[in-house]
């Protein structure tokens, strides 16, 4: 008898699974809505611009439109072109992004900071949906990704999680399908470097030589791009003016 109970039991389980994941998620949706019914658009009630850390985002694909964003990466500099745009009382911010990750991001300077915003969120959302669901399209897995606490808060804030995410997994995921694939996406995931520093080892450890070749030829094209694009001093002026204060941001956030 308590054989024949497993199943059901599981499909239980399941059940309270997804009736508890989908209530969380509806719970943090509501929150993110009610925050901006409260907030004086564009910006939230503590003074940032709706996104929050989108505005680095933006800021950085406007200023890769002048041709030379590197003049920007310093601290002073880059708040000085941020109060420029939002005003003198803005709150303070640093460029944290490595200059190839402009290659990607340039055209959402184009536009205005909330038109790219929505268009960057709902574009972020569709290709992290596409890559996760693993070409499965059931609508209950598709739901719970979509209100998913960690995709309403990466929504609120503005991050690039849906991008890393879906370089990241999709990378996982063509592993032993597309091994050069694999290695590619691996490659543009060094927007984001410190979220992937196990990936090398673990590349390494299980002998995915072709998915480390093919990473470290695509890490070279982004860097010759992004000097081409830019001149070479992008990558001086990053590592001289931007990397030491992130350095000195998480030293004081430990």
């Amino acid at each position: 008898m308590t054989h024949l109970a497993l199943p059901n039991a599981s499909h239980s389980n399941a059940e309270l699974f997804l009736k508890l994941a989908l209530a969380s998620g509806i719970l943090v949706a509501v929150l993110e809505v009610g925050y901006l019914l409260s907030s004086p658009l564009p910006y939230d009630p503590i003074g940032y611009v709706v996104g929050r850390d989108f505005v680095n985002t933006w800021l950085g694909s406007r200023l890769a439109l002048t041709g030379d964003p590197g003049a920007h990466f310093g601290f002073f500099a880059y708040n000085a072109a941020l109060k420029e745009v939002f005003g003198e009382n803005y709150p303070t911010h640093i460029w944290s992004y490595p200059p190839h990750f402009l290659l990607l991001s340039w055209p959402l300077g184009l536009m205005p900071y909330l038109t790219a915003y929505l268009v960057y969120t709902v574009l972020g959302l569709v290709l992290y949906l596409a890559v996760v669901s693993n070409g499965e399209r059931r609508a209950d897995h598709l739901l719970l990704l979509t209100l998913a606490p960690a995709t309403i808060v990466n929504i609120w804030c503005g991050q690039v999680g849906f991008l890393v995410a879906a370089l990241l997994v999709g990378g996982l995921l063509q592993l032993d399908r597309r091994p050069i694939l694999a290695g590619v996406l691996f490659g543009l995931l060094t927007i984001k470097p410190q979220l992937g520093l196990l990936i090398p080892l673990m590349l390494v450890l299980t002998g995915r030589w072709r998915t480390i070749a093919a990473a470290i030829v695509t890490i070279m094209v982004l860097c010759a791009a992004t000097a081409l694009a830019f001149g070479p001093g992008v990558w001086t002026a990053y590592a001289s003016d931007a990397m030491p204060v992130q350095s000195q941001v998480l030293l004081k956030a430990r």
